[in-house]
């Protein structure tokens, strides 16, 4: 048997594996980016929700990795999940309210908390 055929099966599945993680994950949208807090508690850090393009990270917590999947629950809704196993919960951008829910249990219950945008250092300043 040739030695290099196990090599070459090797690296296609690990191409094929990289292709079936990324199914259904989307970039996180620009408008969901940015400093968020609980009730608009901007000024408290443990109120505060920031999101980058790769993380989320509330408080003074180490930031989580997450991913963002589109239609993904009730009404083909959008959410952030994270990537830690077991993890249900997710983050909902609302539009219409420009504001972030924490739906804490996963879809179908209550939300647990929601976030409004925090205003950038420019906007306070008058700029």
């Amino acid at each position: 048997m040739n030695k290099g055929i196990p090599i070459i099966l090797s690296a296609i599945f690990a191409v094929i594996s990289s292709f079936q993680a990324i199914a259904g994950q989307e970039p996180v949208p620009a408008q969901m980016l940015g400093k968020w807090a609980q009730d608009g508690q901007c000024s408290i850090s443990s109120k505060q929700l920031i999101i980058t393009p790769t993380t989320a990270q509330f408080g003074i917590r180490s930031p989580d990795v997450i991913e963002y999947y589109t239609q993904d629950g009730p009404g083909d809704r959008n959410a952030l999940h994270w990537v830690s196993e077991g993890v249900v919960s997710n983050l909902e951008y609302d539009p219409t309210h420009d504001s972030i829910y924490l739906n804490g249990k996963g879809w179908g219950y209550p939300v647990t908390a929601v976030y409004l945008r925090c205003a950038k250092k420019s906007e306070t300043l008058g700029h």
